[in-house]
């Protein structure tokens, strides 16, 4: 049966604190060059999508070819409001959801601002609560004054034809709204991005990720053909005794030299890779780029048992972290390669990630392994359908 498409219902926004995290999730999705810089002395926000209230037009058609941009084994989507103005989102399965303050003017002139959410009492801001999925916290003191600074709300706009990008759906069709001065704190990996939209997006929909002809397509009713020769894989959430499903963090399995590893599929998994690192890939490719994570114990094992693997010490910003070529990679039934994997620390991915997976994960596979295939994601079935087709990708040091 296919999925059902909901309306979110109100522009109603959720608790503070739930907004906050959300965003808080995404900033390292761009690289490590986003940890910490997310203060609890934010001030957030909230803006309703454009395009998600009641009012809005009609639902879309059942197949949405989405406003893409390919950037390096990435899908950023650049929907343009009907004032003119386009905002460019980094998307990915793993990530938080959020907008710069500034992107959110743009796109919706604030007017009216109101410190009450539809239908209730002044909603107080709070900072971001501990985010199991953040590989580090920051040390910033909360300052207080910030801390109360009310929830606000702003006008949503309405996309133009052609250039509409749903809205989030477990949030109501709400994404918080960040300060603009964070974007010059993230570097380089924020260049010309006005934010992100994660696992809340992605959520309770079914998606293709056509890289070969880097579209991202929306299944608007849910509905699709398996292509011929495709291999269809489980999508693991973490559930509820009740069968609900808990977190939209999705867990796959992938092989490593004839071993199953557990990994998060996320396909905003970024790296800054460092000027020495780019000279030693000789790739004719930037510093920032998509990649795979490994945890530091697996990284160190894989190292010792296979030393022919090409190792690049302190090539990932800002940790220094080594990566190391893995020659052969099975996923989705296929075996592809070779690919880059980034050491990480083991609490990253065992400790913290792993709160929000139905097992403990050991890294996460990004799009430069997921570059090879035509991606179908189905979060109401829980199924990933893997297509490779014939010269999917062109051989290039990943």
């Amino acid at each position: 049966m296919p999925a059902r498409r909901r309306t979110p219902s109100s522009h109603a926004p959720l608790p503070a604190r739930t907004l906050a995290r959300r965003a808080r999730t995404g900033f390292r999705r761009f690289g490590r060059s986003w940890i910490g810089f997310v203060s609890a002395t934010a001030v957030w926000l909230v803006v309703t999508l454009p395009g998600c209230s009641k009012e809005e037009e009609k639902q879309p058609p059942d197949v949405v070819v989405l406003p893409t941009v390919y950037e390096e084994d990435r899908f950023f989507v650049v929907p343009e409001a009907e004032n003119g103005e386009k905002v460019k989102f980094f998307t990915s399965t793993a990530g938080g959801l959020f907008i710069f303050a500034d992107a959110a003017e743009r796109i919706s002139p604030a007017t009216t601002k109101s410190d009450k959410p539809s239908g209730g009492k002044p909603t107080e801001g709070k900072s971001a609560e501990a985010n199991p999925a953040a590989p580090v916290e920051t040390s910033k003191p909360v300052d207080e004054k910030a801390a109360k600074t009310p929830v606000s709300e702003l006008p949503a706009p309405k996309f133009k034809p052609g250039a509409w990008i749903p809205a989030p759906l477990p949030t109501e069709g709400v994404i918080p709204q960040v300060p603009s001065e964070l974007r010059k704190q993230a570097g380089i990996a924020a260049e010309g991005v006005d934010g992100m939209l994660g696992d809340a997006w992605f959520a309770e929909l079914v998606w293709t990720l056509d890289y070969p002809n880097r579209r991202l397509v929306l299944h608007g009713d849910g509905a699709y053909a398996v292509p011929e020769g495709a291999n269809t894989v489980p999508l693991h959430f973490k559930m509820s005794d009740e069968g609900k499903r808990l977190s939209n963090y999705m867990r796959i399995d992938i092989g490593v030299a004839g071993a199953k590893l557990a990994v998060l599929l996320d396909t905003g998994a970024t790296v800054i890779v460092t000027d020495e690192a780019v000279k030693s890939l000789d790739d004719g490719r930037p510093s920032v780029r998509a990649t795979s994570y490994v945890v530091a114990s697996v990284f160190d094992s894989w190292r010792k048992e296979h030393p022919d693997w090409r190792v690049i010490e302190s090539a990932a910003q800002p940790a220094a972290e080594p990566i190391i070529e893995v020659p052969k990679v099975e996923l989705g039934g296929e075996e592809i390669g070779p690919a880059w994997f980034v050491r990480t620390a083991d609490d990253v991915y065992h400790d913290r990630i792993s709160q929000v997976t139905d097992v403990q994960v050991n890294g996460a596979v990004g799009g430069n392994l997921l570059r090879h295939f035509r991606v179908i994601l189905d979060y109401p079935k829980r199924l990933a359908i893997f297509e490779k087709p014939a010269g999917s990708a062109k051989p290039r040091r990943p």
